[in-house]
């Protein structure tokens, strides 16, 4: 058995020139640990963020990139039940799974059923469980409701589109018409993001506004997003690609959007959800889920649908790296995903 394994590690913030092939000592996972061979790794949005821009969840600099995987049990520590060697398993892991071995607690993971393929089902992981957690658990959903989906055409906005189809809600996509047929072909009715302000063109097809708006951009599409949706409404903020040119002031302008101006636009909730946090347009706001693997696993500990959130401290470290930054706590957890079609954005 080798005493060594390879992970790309992420130097500093910077270009590619930060990431980084180095060796690191391969542990033995303690009691109630696991050791995962890596199979497949997801690649997408939040991982080049944390290389280029802000991220509020990055753990200090260096460490193991990977925010999910699926591999296969190397190694079990002491007390560990449920699961046994070489049986597929995955887990969200946030950061580690840029690497050959990853060494975590035991309930970070959930097997992998039978007959799916490993890169389909790595890129289920994120994307699914952050859209099912804020319909189902942020913004409690019901059949016949509508809602409005910002940049619909990414991973997690073309998860929303599915699984609200699959629960009977009626969703707006905001795309550029490049994206219409694909928005059309999930379930979604598409307006073109940047043809006028979102309001103006969810009104047009909803007067009174949309029940829930999903809002992946951050900055002033928060706003857009509180005007379009009707009194009593709801709007789940878990993104801010709108932000990055713009910084920290953006992400504050979004914010302040949000936990303010929800106050005075709609008269109804305003709400920031899954990955971010949550308020209500119109009433009070309260802050959710900043974190990721706590929801995991204690979703799998209920045995419920694939679990998945971002809930308050993060996973343990993987072999190698160093400690994660620490993370808030909240008071509320997420959920999970049902099957869907595998994207990751």
């Amino acid at each position: 058995m080798t005493s060594t394994y390879q992970a790309v590690m992420l130097k500093g913030k910077g270009g590619l020139d930060q990431l980084e092939v180095v060796e690191l000592p391969l542990e033995a996972p303690k009691a109630g640990e696991l050791r995962v061979k890596i199979r497949a790794a997801g690649a997408g949005f939040t991982d080049i963020t944390m290389r280029t821009g802000y991220y509020p969840y990055r753990p200090p600099f260096p460490f193991v990139q990977g925010y999910e995987l699926v591999g296969e049990v190397d190694a079990l520590g002491e007390g560990v039940t449920g699961l046994r060697l070489g049986q597929r398993v995955a887990a969200l892991t946030v950061h580690g799974a840029y690497a050959e071995y990853i060494v975590r607690e035991a309930d970070h993971f959930v097997p992998v059923p039978d007959g799916l393929d490993d890169a389909e089902a790595v890129a289920l992981i994120l994307n699914y469980v952050t859209a099912y957690q804020m319909i189902h658990r942020s913004a409690k959903m019901t059949p016949g409701q509508t809602a409005l989906v910002t940049g619909a055409n990414g991973g997690v906005g073309t998860a929303l589109l599915e699984l609200l189809r699959l629960h009977g809600v009626k969703a707006v996509g905001a795309v550029s018409k490049k994206h219409f047929d694909l928005v059309r072909a999930l379930g979604g009715e598409p307006i073109e993001s940047r043809a006028a302000p979102l309001e103006e063109l969810v009104h047009a097809l909803h007067p009174d506004g949309v029940d829930v708006a999903f809002d992946g951009l951050g900055g002033k599409g928060t706003g857009e997003c509180i005007r379009a949706t009707k009194k009593g409404g709801m709007v789940v903020s878990y993104g801010f690609m709108g932000t990055l040119e713009g910084g920290n002031l953006a992400a504050f302008r979004g914010f302040a959007a949000l936990f303010v101006g929800a106050f005075f636009a709609g008269g109804g909730r305003a709400s920031t959800g899954s990955p971010r946090s949550i308020g209500r347009t119109g009433s009070r706001s309260r802050r959710i889920c900043p974190s990721s693997s706590r929801c995991w696993r204690r979703a799998r500990s209920r045995r419920a649908s694939p679990p998945g959130c971002r809930s308050s401290p993060p996973p343990r470290r993987s072999a190698g790296s160093p400690p994660a930054a620490s993370w808030g706590r909240s008071s509320t957890s997420a959920s999970c995903r049902p099957e869907a079609t595998p994207r990751r954005g």
